[in-house]
């Protein structure tokens, strides 16, 4: 069995899931998170990186009160310091993550974390990814024409099942689902998991929304996750 990696992560806990490759812009005011930038520079200043986690005001147990387990790092692509002292920066989401500890000892968390990465690669070389890929791909155009009546995603979804894993992070970003589903989402263990939870998503909405198309998104929609 091969060692699980593990190292240290800054934490930006933030009232949203991120998921690999979603670019975001971030206003850094507080001065912990100011902090945090500044230390993520200095760090490396080639790839700064910290860990975005949603937060979950509901959740007492696990590896700390108020936040997930699961969450995805970003890379800092831009930075504007700003005169009043605060940063305006954009980041991109790079790989998932698990905590397994938290250290509140500074001015903002730090985990411990292992990586959580999936093989890209063989999700896109395995029929049955690629058949959920082309799916969930199609699925998703009758639910963007049923809210806006134009395929805006047209182009990005042309080769859907080419990698499937990438088209199951766009999708988990893609429609307007509740947090706790997105966060539900990122934690599934593969691509075809993932693929096969947002086909089962978005073929419930698909079907009430034909149904009933003065009903608003449905937020109780769930799904039966991994665990």
């Amino acid at each position: 069995m091969e060692p699980v990696e593990r190292t240290q992560m800054p934490l930006f806990p933030l009232d949203l899931v991120l998921v690999p490759g979603l670019v975001l812009p971030l206003h850094i005011f507080e001065m912990r998170y100011r902090a945090l930038l500044r230390d993520a520079l200095a760090a490396n200043p080639m790839q700064p990186e910290f860990g975005i986690i949603a937060v979950d005001p509901f959740r007492e147990n696990g590896v700390w009160p108020g936040i997930h387990r699961v969450g995805t790092s970003v890379r800092i692509t831009e930075v504007e310091g700003l005169p009043d002292g605060t940063s305006n920066i954009t980041v991109v989401g790079q790989r998932r993550f698990e905590i397994l500890s938290v250290d509140d000892n500074q001015p903002y968390l730090v985990a411990e974390i292992r990586w959580l990465d999936e093989d890209a690669e063989s999700a896109a070389s395995t029929q049955s990814t690629r058949e959920l890929a082309r799916r969930a791909a199609g699925l998703f155009r009758d639910y963007r024409l049923l809210i806006t009546d134009v395929d805006e995603n047209a182009d990005a979804l042309a080769d859907a099942d080419d990698d499937p894993q990438l088209l199951s992070y766009i999708l988990v970003a893609a429609p307007m689902l509740p947090t706790r589903v997105r966060q539900q989402l990122l934690e599934c263990e593969s691509a075809q998991r993932r693929l096969a939870a947002v086909c089962e998503i978005l073929a419930r909405e698909v079907t009430i929304m034909r149904a009933f198309p003065s009903l608003p998104w449905s937020s109780d929609v769930t799904f039966a996750s991994d665990n």
